[in-house]
């Protein structure tokens, strides 16, 4: 749809939204895509649009240290900020847009039942040591991931100043 006329792409937001469609995009790999000569185009479709016409968007990434992405790590925070770049979601007031699009928009489109924490939901969940969304995005902090209540990983990025 990046490329469509305006009148085209709403009238395919609108019957994405009529049949209860889920969009996931990639979009480390729509950032390096294009085949067309230098300038290249690039890919990105209307984010903005699909999330403020109520479509369900998620973001995620298919591609860890392959030809399509090198610097992939499979880190849902990274191509968070990527999104949030690319589709201009940079705000401390929009990136809460982005985080429900790797966790809550990424669990609908994946038909997860019970998720959430919840009386009765299984005991899968991460716990980000962040104050909020921004910061997570922006400091990568340390997590903890838990499955059916047992901790399977953990990650920190640390750096120290001497």
């Amino acid at each position: 749809m990046a490329y469509q006329t305006d009148a085209h792409a709403h009238k395919v937001i609108e019957l994405l939204k009529y049949a209860n469609f889920n969009i996931c995009i990639n979009p480390q790999v729509l950032a390096i895509m294009g085949v067309d000569a230098e300038p290249r185009t690039r890919g990105l479709t209307r984010v903005r649009e699909l999330v403020a016409a109520g479509v369900n968007v998620a973001t995620a990434q298919d591609t860890i240290c392959d030809g399509f992405h090198i610097f992939g790590t499979g880190d849902p925070l990274d191509y968070g900020m990527l999104m949030a770049y690319q589709a201009q979601y940079n705000s401390t007031e929009k990136v809460k847009i982005v985080y429900d699009m790797i966790t809550e928009n990424a669990a609908r489109l994946m038909r997860i039942e019970n998720y959430g924490i919840s009386v009765g939901n299984p005991a899968d969940f991460n716990i980000i040591y962040a104050p909020n969304e921004a910061e997570a995005f922006r400091t990568r902090p340390k997590r903890l991931v838990f499955k059916n209540g047992k901790l399977i990983a953990r990650g920190e990025k640390r750096t120290e100043l001497l």
